[in-house]
């Protein structure tokens, strides 16, 4: 495998500057210009009259949706597209989405595909490399400002950091795994580190789940499982080196008194009438029950968004009102109960977990719309698979992005992963890249798909 020959096509561009403008998300410039190319790409392929994908066409329902029951309930307005703020709280979830719209309309050549396909493993070299720095330095440079003993890489929080290589490490090693190639593998497994020493447990739910489906379900090795558990099990105690913060944090939930605890913060969130805009975890911590901080919050805003979606449980509450400030409720027969005033808040607020947040304000119909999109490209990714089975790099490819999907619909458990750009934007662009190139592949070769692919998958990495 090289890194030498790639061509700098639109395609590529558009996929190399999303992937490493996440990678340096704290300088900002490269997660710009991503999206920038990403508008551009969606622009120019609907002023040539490119036929949209269906994937495309089911997220284009999901953004009106949105915005329709948003406008309907006063969660935004005109006026809301041309405040920034917007865009750094609940208008993320379009800036998540972007990149995928637009793979969704442009055309792809076979190149384009392989030389994605090597900027990732270009991309999985320097962030172990730069973890082992870190492991040795523990340099202000790469850990989280306050937290020197996170890595954070060039990321701006702990979670967006663990999200971000959590992604990679399980695409890198269901990648690796597929193909047979033990010394990639090997690579794909250090990616857990930097994963592992951001302090993210969201991630690490994320990556058990995705590694554990592919080895319990998709390939059916319950050895491999067995003996991944016994090693991780026996490697507990290092652990706390590499991340102290983790370690704590993930040991503390499994003892009766944080269960005890969380049972407890739970009945006095049902017990409480209380808005989510109005209260701060800050301020109030009087109010929570003693043990781990964050998962209590938790527990609290979850226990809200149940509130809200069983208020209005086929449509939601309105969608970007969940963490608005003084919300007015008001009953509408049969349809159920939406904000109907209130001061809107832009903020990152939400309540962690995309479930119970799509549930609250966007009620069944919502949780549907978005899970097909979900569905639709798990399924796509299945039959590309079967379709590209005599290649072991396409078929490894499209294993590993079924794994994606599990990764970061196991990661919204515990987060608003489905809205969050730091590791939305690489989930999308790998799964937009294969999707374009599963696209292009029918469209030259409807009848021989694979065989238009012969000649590359011998040669690609």
């Amino acid at each position: 495998m090289t890194l030498t020959g790639i061509r700098f096509t639109g395609p590529f561009l558009l996929a190399f500057s999303l992937m490493w403008g996440v990678f340096f998300m704290e300088l900002g410039a490269g997660f710009a210009l991503g999206l920038l190319l990403s508008a551009g790409a969606i622009y120019f392929s609907i002023a040539r009259n490119l036929r949209m994908d269906t994937v495309g066409i089911i997220l284009l329902l999901n953004i009106f949706y949105w915005l329709g029951h948003g406008m309907a309930t006063g969660g935004i307005d005109l006026k809301t597209f041309l405040n920034i703020r917007f865009y750094t709280g609940d208008g993320r979830i379009f800036l998540s989405l972007a990149p995928l719209l637009a793979f969704c309309l442009i055309q792809t050549r076979a190149w384009d595909f392989y030389a994605h396909l090597k900027n990732l493993h270009l991309l999985a070299i320097v962030s172990v490399v730069l973890y082992l720095i870190w492991m040795v330095t523990h340099t202000s440079m790469l850990s989280g400002q306050g937290h020197p003993d996170e890595f954070h890489g060039f990321l701006s929080s702990h979670t967006g950091s663990g999200t971000y290589f959590g992604a990679l490490a399980v695409f890198f090693i269901i990648f690796t795994a597929e193909k047979q190639k033990a010394l990639w593998l090997i690579l794909g497994l250090m990616l857990l580190g930097p994963m592992f020493s951001s302090g993210s447990r969201e991630a690490l739910v994320g990556c058990m789940a995705a590694l554990g489906w592919y080895w319990g379900i998709k390939r059916k090795h319950p050895k491999i499982m067995v003996a991944g558990a016994l090693v991780i099990l026996l490697m507990i105690p290092v652990t706390s080196t590499m991340s102290n913060k983790t370690y704590n944090r993930t040991i503390g939930l499994i003892s009766w008194e944080m269960v005890d605890g969380m049972i407890s913060q739970a009945q006095y969130g049902i017990s409480r009438d209380w808005q989510v805009g109005d209260w701060s975890p800050e301020s109030d911590t009087d109010n929570l029950e003693s043990g781990d901080v964050t998962t209590l919050v938790r527990i609290m805003l979850w226990v809200y968004a149940s509130k809200r979606f069983i208020d209005s449980p086929l449509f939601g509450i309105g969608w970007g009102r969940f963490n608005d400030k003084s919300p007015v409720f008001v009953d509408v027969p049969i349809l159920g109960t939406f904000v109907g005033g209130g001061e809107q808040v832009f903020s990152t607020a939400n309540a962690h977990n995309s479930y119970f947040q799509l549930l609250s304000e966007s009620g069944l119909v919502g949780i549907t719309m978005y899970g097909l999109l979900w569905l639709v490209m798990f399924l796509r990714c299945l039959k590309a698979e079967k379709i590209f089975t005599p290649f072991r790099n396409e078929r490894s490819y499209f294993v590993a992005c079924q794994g994606l999907i599990i990764y970061i619909l196991f990661c919204a458990l515990t987060g608003h992963a489905l809205a969050s750009p730091s590791v939305m934007i690489p989930v999308v662009t790998i799964l937009g890249m294969g999707l374009a190139h599963y696209r292009n592949v029918l469209r030259v070769a409807p009848d021989g798909a694979a065989e238009n692919t012969s000649e590359k998958g011998q040669t690609s990495p």
